[in-house]
């Protein structure tokens, strides 16, 4: 199972995610769950790097299915970005329930 922890603040703000193991839906190379949570949170952390560079921070390991991701200052364009992957990841989660956790 692939699980996800988003990450707040006090205020509810996103900083962060980590996501971590496989879902096991299918083999290695063809696992549609798989690829559609990379896919995500893949594209996310291209987005806070392509305009807050100087702000993340992560860590990713392909192999054990671990991707690990941090914003050190707030900004509405990291809000955004978080928003948008979460809406992307609600949906996988409603439709592979027994292969996604979802936790904030």
């Amino acid at each position: 199972m692939i699980t996800i922890q988003l990450e707040r603040n006090r205020d509810r703000q996103f900083f962060g995610f980590i996501i971590s193991g496989h879902a096991e839906y299918s083999e290695a190379g063809s696992d549609i769950v798989c690829a559609a949570v990379s896919a995500l949170s893949q594209t996310a952390l291209l987005g806070l790097l392509h305009y807050i560079p100087r702000d993340v921070t992560y860590h990713m390991d392909e192999e054990n299915g671990f991707l690990t991701v941090r914003v050190e200052k707030y900004s509405e364009i990291s809000q955004v970005i978080f928003h948008t992957m979460v809406l992307g990841l609600e949906q996988i989660v409603q439709q592979y329930p027994s292969y996604v956790a979802l936790h904030s």
